[in-house]
């Protein structure tokens, strides 16, 4: 099998490796420029393609690849990063620090650091509803919601019990409870 072929439309077929002590650059026309990663065999699980990042020994220390979830034609886009520790296998990193899900989703593995001088740090849109939820490992415990109703929800799933804190060490100076044990949505307190 060759292991370099060129048609007579200019493109080229590379079996192997490729190694550029440079820059790899691809132009052409309005959105025709790109890279193209092609998994050949059919397959619903595993990864079907990656970009490595090595440092001088040949161990990867960052990647971003796509790693399929169960269908052959969806995946998640995972992104690797290493702290002080490398890898000799593209796959051996076991915690992708953000993963971009099929469901259009993220998923980091760590808090997420918000950095800017801006006052609005996190805006919510396109829901006439939106809320934020918190979790206890992987039950849902609370959120915080506007209501399109014209006001804010803040509910606990677990007991209904909510405690405003002065600070983080003082004991709490307002408690709101529940004042029955029904399980009626509207006005709780």
């Amino acid at each position: 099998q060759n292991k370099f072929s060129l048609d007579t439309s200019g493109n080229a077929v590379i079996a192997g490796t490729i190694t550029a002590n440079g820059s790899i650059t691809t132009q052409a026309e309005s959105a025709t420029a790109g890279i193209n990663i092609k998994r050949t065999n059919s397959s619903t699980a595993g990864s079907k393609g990656y970009i490595g990042f090595q440092d001088s020994s040949g161990n990867y220390v960052a990647s971003i690849r796509s790693q399929a979830n169960g269908s052959n034609n969806s995946g998640d886009l995972r992104f690797y990063t290493s702290t002080g520790e490398s890898y000799s296998d593209v796959y051996a990193d076991p915690v992708a620090a953000l993963i971009l899900n099929s469901d259009n989703k993220a998923t980091f593995a760590a808090p997420i650091t918000i950095n800017t001088s801006t006052n609005e740090q996190i805006v919510l849109s396109g829901a006439s509803s939106p809320y934020i939820r918190f979790q206890e490992s992987t039950t849902d415990k609370a959120y915080i919601q506007w209501n399109s109703g014209g006001f804010i929800r803040i509910a606990n799933a677990e007991n209904g019990l909510i405690a405003f804190w002065p600070s983080a060490t003082a004991a709490s100076e307002l408690v709101l409870m529940r004042n029955d044990t029904s399980t009626a949505s509207g006005n709780d307190f």
